[in-house]
Order: structure tokens, then C-alpha cells, then sequence
């Protein structure tokens, strides 16, 4: 049976990220990376899913990198590059889950445009 973590785990583990240096910290906010030199999205990435080839990003953006995307994209590694997936989605993804070559996504929206 799971318990819920004691208050002292909770305040512990709050110090420790509230005391976390700066450059740290710089990692909790929703600030791209550019330490690999790929230009990421232009709003919020909320979810991602790695396969051994690709990761692949969810969020409520319209772009990442130099393609358009409607809130789900793919970045190949081999390459780092961005793709399209499909025509993406109407509104948000939060979860993206990736079980062999499949992927799926779920999220605030009612229509996911397959080409």
C-alpha cells in the first residue's frame, strides 16, 4: 500500500528546490535550451516522449525550430531536425506516451489532423 510522503519529506524537498543554484533553478522555468544549438518552441512545451531515433514534444505552440507546428512535434536526433506530425492538433497537448513505433497524445483538444 502507498502512503502520501510526510510533511518533513515535503518541506524537505521544497528547501532543497527552493536552495538550488541559480543556474539550477534556470532549469525549472520555461526557458529553452539552446546548449544543443536547436531552436526549440515558440510557446509551452508541456510533455515529451523519447524513442531511440526521435523525441517527440507537446504543448500549445505553433512552431519549434523552422517548421510550423500545431502543438506536437517530432525532433530527429540524427540530424536535429524538426518535423511535422501530421497537421497536428486543434489545442493542447499534455501527454505524449510512445510504445514502439506508436505515439500517442492527449490533451485539450477535439481533432488530431492526420494527413
Amino acid at each position: 500500500m502507498k502512503t502520501l510522503p510526510s510533511l518533513h519529506s515535503f518541506l524537505f524537498l521544497l528547501s532543497a528546490v527552493l536552495l538550488m543554484p541559480a543556474a539550477r533553478v534556470s532549469a525549472l522555468t520555461s526557458i529553452w535550451d539552446t546548449t544543443f544549438n536547436a531552436p526549440g518552441a515558440d510557446s509551452f512545451v508541456y510533455t515529451m516522449a523519447e524513442t531511440a531515433a526521435d523525441i517527440y514534444y507537446g504543448g500549445s505552440f505553433r512552431t519549434a525550430g523552422d517548421v510550423r507546428a500545431a502543438n506536437v512535434v517530432r525532433f530527429q536526433k540524427s540530424d536535429s531536425t524538426w518535423h511535422t506530425l501530421a497537421e497536428g492538433t486543434n489545442g493542447a497537448v499534455y501527454k505524449i506516451l510512445a510504445v514502439g513505433t506508436d505515439i500517442y497524445v492527449s490533451g485539450n483538444f477535439t481533432t488530431a489532423r492526420p494527413r
